[in-house]
């Protein structure tokens, strides 16, 4: 997260033109663009002419959000609450008779598969599996701090996916260009075609409440935040260090062929003699211990 906050710093592989970083991330932006058409009534938060300030995106969020009607589908919205700051793909707030929902939904272009059970997909031992356990995490977070900007709602936790179950309809492929969908006035009685497109819904609010618990090595998702945003703050400000707690996921890391990835390395290791890494070992069993020497 501190690389990410100085790109021009620490390039990633995606921001410095890795063909297949780039094409994954091309990709994903393209799904995310298809869900958006799966709501024609939503407004995108940002186009508005204003500057596109912290302030300015998280005051239009919240203007959407109360207006008078039954239904508001708001993408790209801006969440403060205090050291938190979040840009949530889909709001999809829904009033009722007698309560009002809001749909955190994440888009993830991680596949899904309808045709078997939510609990197979997505638990093992208790657990939510590896495989989801970050976007569940990253959604899990956003439902957080959702909450406690916005206490009079119901907020719901969801990841929207494609689902391999199902069959794309031409008119829906994704070379469509979406844009022209998004109406800013769009009927608020519109509904997510969720039968007529390869996008699908789950609902993880389960999966949610368990991270929340025990976000990471049995602290709870409050502490976590916290301590990483003030880790980050400090960090920014020059009065803190951030620990390099290298792994075997540092195999996958974005910042794999920059300077970020040495000065993690570096500072863990104690050694500068950029000298060969366990990671490029390959077909050696036991990674993990040796990880740990």
């Amino acid at each position: 997260l501190v690389y990410a906050t100085r790109p021009d710093l620490y390039p990633s592989q995606v921001t410095s033109g890795d063909g297949l970083a780039q094409y994954l991330a091309d990709e994903g932006v393209r799904f995310g663009n298809y869900c958006k058409g799966m709501f024609p009534q939503g407004v995108e938060v940002g186009l508005s002419g204003t500057a596109p300030t912290v302030e300015n995106l998280v005051a239009e969020t919240a203007g959407l959000l109360k207006r008078d009607t039954k239904r508001i589908t708001v993408f790209e919205g801006a969440i403060r609450h205090e050291k938190f700051f979040l840009r949530p793909d889909i709001l999809d707030r829904v009033t009722n008779e007698d309560s009002t929902e809001l749909r955190l939904i994440e888009v993830k272009a991680k596949s899904w598969n309808s045709n078997k059970s939510y609990e197979s997909l997505m638990w093992t031992r208790g657990k939510p599996k590896a495989s989801f356990l970050r976007y569940v995490q990253d959604v899990a977070f956003q439902a957080m701090v959702a909450k406690l900007s916005y206490p009079e709602y119901k907020v719901s936790s969801w990841l929207m996916m494609p689902d391999r179950a199902k069959v794309m309809r031409p008119e829906m492929l994704c070379d469509t260009n979406f844009d022209e969908q998004v109406n800013s006035e769009g009927d608020e009685n519109l509904v997510l075609a969720d039968n007529q497109g390869i996008a699908t819904l789950v609902n993880v609010d389960d999966a949610v409440a368990q991270v929340t618990g025990d976000f990471i090595d049995g602290r709870g998702l409050s502490e976590v935040a916290s301590s990483w945003a003030d880790a980050i703050q400090g960090q920014l400000q020059g009065d803190v260090s951030i620990d390099a707690n290298i792994g075997a996921r540092c195999s996958s890391c974005e910042y794999r062929d920059g300077k970020a990835f040495k000065m993690c390395w570096e500072e863990a290791t104690k050694d500068d003699s950029h000298a060969d890494l366990i990671l490029d070992l390959h077909a050696i069993s036991e990674k993990k211990w040796w990880y740990a020497k």
